[in-house]
């Protein structure tokens, strides 16, 4: 999908929660499984995992997807599926106000999530309507 312009909303707290659920609803009615993981991003996010409103166990669940790549050969792999799934896990992870600095940034990570969500086999045209549920669409 080609980049689009959204309408953020003025706080980036409340930009940078929209965000985590974009990327949420994305990963779930994409198809993407994350069951056979220990550190489950999609239920550590929707709060369906022992520990989920844990801070501690978020962040230790960011460095077991980063071992995870790294133990598998993924560092400069931005090809395989698993690999983009290990990246949308941190991505989804890492979706939290204090993890994101700026507004800049947070188009940065939007702008990633596009071009790379193909890659998880979700298609544009769900792509786009998840985009449009969230977000005001400009242009």
């Amino acid at each position: 999908m080609k980049a689009i312009k959204v309408a953020w909303p003025d706080g980036l707290a409340e930009s940078v929660v929209l965000y985590q659920r974009f990327i949420l609803d994305l990963l779930i009615e994409g198809g993407v499984d994350y069951s056979g993981f220990i550190h489950n991003p999609l239920k550590i996010v929707s709060g369906n995992a022992e520990s989920a409103s844990d801070e501690k166990y978020r962040e230790e669940a960011v460095l077991w997807w980063w071992k995870y790549i790294d133990d598998n050969g993924y560092v400069r792999d931005l090809q395989s599926e698993m690999s983009i799934r290990a990246r949308f896990a941190i991505e989804l992870l890492t979706a939290v106000p204090k993890s994101i600095e700026d507004f800049y940034e947070l188009r940065e990570r939007f702008s990633w999530v596009l071009q790379l969500s193909g890659k998880l086999g979700v298609p544009d045209d769900l792509l786009a309507e998840i985009v449009a549920r969230h977000f005001k669409v400009s242009g």
